[in-house]
């Protein structure tokens, strides 16, 4: 879809697009959280084509927005806070005191999946945006709450 039409639609119409018989509670939460956000920073990017919960080709990994102009966008949207989060090194985090991998190396994980799986040769872009936390994690391309 267009992100002009991603921005005119409320959570629950973007909900109802993306859920399925096998979809949690707790994801459709992190759905209406993170897209919100997501609709915040989007303004002028109308033309471009948004897709959301991206399935990887040979995966059961989803990428959870994916926006293609130029270049292609991979976004990884985390709803981490500083209060919930420990920084254990560049690799690995604690989240709600489990061990996650850095968000960055996850999408760029998924970027190389991708092209591994793909004859894709556009440039494509990991970025992570953490809504929610006002902390640094080593990365590239990581945007926070604003």
């Amino acid at each position: 879809m267009k992100v002009r039409e991603f921005l005119s639609l409320n959570s629950d119409e973007l909900i109802n697009l993306l859920k399925t018989p096998d979809t949690s509670d707790s994801e459709i939460n992190s759905w209406r959280n993170s897209l919100s956000e997501l609709k915040k920073v989007l303004n002028g990017l109308e033309e471009f084509e948004i897709f959301l919960e991206y399935k990887l080709p040979n995966s059961p990994e989803r990428i959870d927005a994916v926006i293609v102009g130029k270049r292609v966008v991979f976004i990884e949207l985390k709803q981490w806070s500083e209060n919930n989060c420990v920084i254990l090194d560049k690799k690995l985090i604690l989240v709600n005191k489990k061990e996650r991998l850095n968000p960055y190396l996850q999408v760029k994980g998924y970027k190389e999946h991708f092209l591994l799986h793909t004859d894709f040769k556009r440039e494509i872009v990991p970025v992570v945006f953490l809504h929610n936390f006002e902390g640094k994690i080593h990365g590239e391309n990581i945007f926070y709450k604003r």
